[in-house]
């Protein structure tokens, strides 16, 4: 979906009508916006999602840890 709308996007600033109409270096560089747009929205999701799936063990290893140590 992103890749299309950097395709359509690099398409207006080169005044084309077609995707099939750009260059190999225009598609790379397509691409290239579209995998930043990527990473700006779903790295935070990453982030969340993984602490999700921590929270409940974050207190057993504490309790692990404290009896280690005792």
């Amino acid at each position: 979906m992103a890749y299309g709308q950097c395709q359509n996007l690099f398409c207006s600033l080169n005044n084309r009508t077609h995707r099939e109409q750009l260059t190999s270096a225009e598609n790379m560089a397509a691409g290239s916006l579209a995998a930043i747009f990527a990473s700006l929205a779903l790295c935070p999701i990453e982030l969340v999602k993984c602490r999700l799936q921590t929270i409940n063990e974050m207190p057993l290893s504490i309790e692990n840890q404290m009896r280690k140590t005792m």
